[in-house]
């Protein structure tokens, strides 16, 4: 990836099809020196945290039953996060599936401007 990137870097023009053919011409240069570090979680993850999750509950009941080491080390990381957030975030996501980027963006804009003057988003900056 270093080597991408100071490809990308000295690039005379940053241009859609420059960086594009870049990426194009190193795609077997990522493909074959790196490999996924989560893929023997994919199958969890794709079932845990898919979007139709009804919600952030199910996500920590079916993270538990799992009990593996990596499911249960989610547990421990979720559960320092705001859990309103948490929920607003998972709803974010099944809305935002439905949206263009504009949407997408009005919405995360919206939410934001919500958020930030609620009781809520004061208390976790004061904690």
């Amino acid at each position: 990836l270093q080597e991408i990137e100071q490809k990308l870097l000295k690039l005379p023009k940053a241009d859609y099809n420059s960086i594009k053919n870049v990426l194009d011409e190193n795609t077997e240069l990522v493909t074959s020196k790196s490999s996924f570090s989560l893929q023997e979680q994919l199958p969890l993850i794709n079932r845990v945290f898919a979007i139709d999750t009804k919600n952030v509950e199910t996500i920590f009941e079916q993270l538990k039953s799992d009990g593996s080491t990596f499911a249960l080390k989610q547990i421990e990381i979720l559960k320092t996060k705001s859990p309103t957030s948490l929920k607003i975030t998972l709803e974010q996501l099944k809305r935002g599936k439905q949206f263009d980027l504009n949407e997408c963006l009005k919405m995360e804009y919206r939410i934001l401007h919500y958020v930030i003057h609620g009781h809520d988003f004061f208390e976790g900056v004061r904690a």
